[in-house]
């Protein structure tokens, strides 16, 4: 069987190196990928999210090279997982397990970008930390780096 998924987008937010429990590096994003059609009620593209998650020296290259709104592209595998929320329900989370990614845009992009950032932008931090809020809540409760291993 195949399980692979390729996308294409811009980061909703600047990564940030984490550890599991058993010592191995991660970082979540959110890639926004847009559709390529436009709805016959809406003059704008739509866009899906997906949850990723990148492991080991790949999560390290990636928090170092990249920021919010950069451009890059994953070949990855989906991944369902199940947790107990809040009220002891048993939910389940989709994420994208990244295995490789490449940048679409210059370093120079990059770095103009992230320049731009650290000025500040009230609206957009506040999308921001509706975000964080949202993927915050999902519990790493197993040891997410078994299959890196």
């Amino acid at each position: 069987m195949l399980n692979v998924h390729c996308i294409e987008g811009r980061l909703a937010e600047s990564p940030i190196l984490k550890k599991t429990e058993r010592g191995t590096c991660y970082t979540r994003v959110l890639l926004i990928s847009k559709r390529n059609f436009k709805t016959k009620k809406e003059s704008d593209y739509q866009s899906d999210s997906f949850l990723c998650v990148l492991y080991g020296t790949i999560a390290k290259s990636f928090v170092e090279m990249t920021c919010r709104g950069s451009h890059v592209s994953f070949v990855a595998r989906v991944q369902v997982r199940p947790y107990e929320n809040q009220s002891g329900e048993r939910c389940y989370v989709s994420e994208d397990i990244v295995q490789s990614y490449n940048l679409l845009e210059t370093k120079e992009v990059t770095n103009r970008r992230r320049k731009h950032l650290s000025e500040g932008q009230p609206a957009e931090e506040m999308a921001l930390n509706e975000y964080r809020q949202a993927v915050e809540h999902i519990p790493t409760s197993y040891d997410e780096a078994d299959w890196y291993q």
